[in-house]
């Protein structure tokens, strides 16, 4: 009994640096703005223009390894 909890522990330490995502890493830079948006789809004011894009999506399903197209 000893033998097998021993074993899994062992088993659980080893698995869990592997399960993490390859994607964690990823962040946005978002920043706060005190200009006034309009929403329709234009996105022509300042703080449109001085936003990060969002791209290099990862795929979810069937699995997080490949980037979405």
């Amino acid at each position: 009994m000893k033998y097998c909890i021993t074993l899994l522990l062992l088993l659980h330490v080893y698995t869990v640096p592997f399960a993490q995502k390859k994607n964690a890493g990823y962040r946005l830079h978002i920043h706060k703005t005190t200009e006034s948006i309009k929403i329709d789809g234009i996105g022509s004011e300042a703080a449109w223009q001085a936003a990060e894009p969002a791209d290099n999506f990862f795929m979810v399903l069937p699995m997080d390894t490949s980037h979405a197209q």
